[in-house]
């Protein structure tokens, strides 16, 4: 094992918009034994600069009295190079991380990030510089989290995740993570936030701050954007084609039984045989009272031995079976069943993790906002929107089944 690795550790430096952050995890331990939980790895030299150790008070200090200023991070770091580069031949096991902000000769705000190995040897970087047992992690993470020009809360995000994400994956890194958001104000003021202790359940459930805002941070994506007053049931059966007219029987005698019967409190709001797209493909959508109404009706169908008898006698002339339950989408009106029949489009939307909201917004501004849409029966005349819906929500999405 590296001496580097002895006592474990990883820290992470990236740049923003007129903004810097570092952050550090809080493990200390000898190999695979933990010693602290609380191991503080960020210490400031001056108001814009944050560093991992502080091996170079003393020059530090000397720098200010002897040229009667605060010292520049990029000074700072040529300082830091220059010391482990003198102890070469009896390194420090150390390998800095070093964050600020500066002021250029013309007046204007320069974020600086810069790290070394434990000769000295400096990296200047335009993205983000990263030192640590886990540090082919963090470039990994990084790599994919970073963008150009964050703001310091979209910055604290990334290197957040980014750190957190890393260090699950490396054993001598861990135990918490402190993140300081370093940020300008104005070209000659400077303000410094920091945030400590940041932990997965903070990142993933919100603080207790932003609780307190609203109750919205614990709602499900599907309660924010579904209606709830009704869920309903997609049943697919993929018919064996020399039966098709004997399951056509038997699944009326089912599906039209269970939707006569007051009792069970279900809707059938209609069934549909394929005709372009997957051949022999019968889809019935039942609507029930939200998910209690789902489970009282489910529960009396299995109790009854006629709707039991009924729904076995469709099984010998289906070869395979899919069983889905949906919400509606709360900016559409309910489309009540009724017997127009006629030709209808079933399209399946496979959504990039984490759009539902923007999906769902993109679907609602086309459609609701849109004065010249006509709704008839909870039908859509689709000459309003086919167009502008389709450019608005396939970056959004993964390949569209229709």
């Amino acid at each position: 094992m590296s001496i580097m690795d002895h006592n474990g550790g990883s820290v992470i430096a990236m740049l923003g918009k007129d903004c810097v952050a570092i952050a550090a995890d809080m493990r200390l331990g000898n190999q695979a034994l933990g010693i602290s939980n609380n191991f503080q790895r960020l210490f400031s030299r001056s108001d814009p600069i944050y560093v991992r150790h502080e091996r170079f008070r003393y020059r530090v200090n000397m720098y200010t009295i002897k040229e009667g200023r605060e010292i520049e991070p990029e000074t700072f770091a040529h300082l830091v190079s220059s010391t482990l580069y003198e102890h070469r031949f009896g390194p420090y096991f150390i390998e800095p991380v070093m964050a600020g902000i500066s002021k250029t000769p013309t007046g204007k705000i320069k974020p600086f990030i810069a790290a070394t190995d434990l000769i000295g040897c400096l990296n200047f970087a335009k993205d983000f510089v990263v030192a640590g047992t886990a540090s082919t992690k963090l470039y990994g993470v990084a790599e994919g989290l970073w963008e150009p020009d964050l703001e310091p809360e979209d910055l604290f995000e990334t290197i957040s995740q980014t750190l957190l994400n890393a260090v699950d994956r490396d054993a001598f890194s861990g135990w918490g993570a402190v993140v300081h958001i370093i940020i300008s104000t104005s070209p000659s003021a400077w303000a410094a936030a920091g945030r400590r202790s940041i932990s997965v359940q903070s990142l993933l459930h919100g603080s207790e701050e932003a609780k307190k805002e609203g109750e919205l941070e614990n709602l499900q994506h599907s309660k924010l954007v579904g209606r709830g007053k009704y869920v309903h049931g997609f049943e697919t059966h993929r018919v064996k084609p020399h039966l098709i007219d004997e399951y056509k029987k038997a699944a009326e005698r089912f599906y039209t039984g269970i939707k006569d019967d007051p009792e069970l409190k279900v809707k059938l709001t209609g069934s549909w045989e394929t005709l372009v797209g997957e051949q022999d493909t019968f889809l019935h959508i039942l609507e029930y009272e939200n998910y209690a109404g789902y489970d009282k009706t489910t529960r009396l169908i299995k109790e009854s031995k006629d709707y039991s008898e009924a729904y076995k006698a469709m099984l010998p002339f289906v070869n395979t079976r899919n069983s889905q339950l949906n919400q509606e989408f709360a900016f559409f009106p309910t489309a009540p069943p009724h017997t127009e029949g006629g030709l209808f489009e079933l399209r399946t939307y496979q959504l990039k993790p984490g759009t539902l909201l923007e999906w769902e917004t993109a679907w609602y501004v086309k459609l609701v906002a849109n004065s010249s849409l006509q709704w008839e029966l909870g039908s859509l005349k689709l000459d309003a929107f086919t167009k502008p819906i389709i450019s608005g929500s396939i970056p959004i999405c993964k390949p569209v089944k229709t």
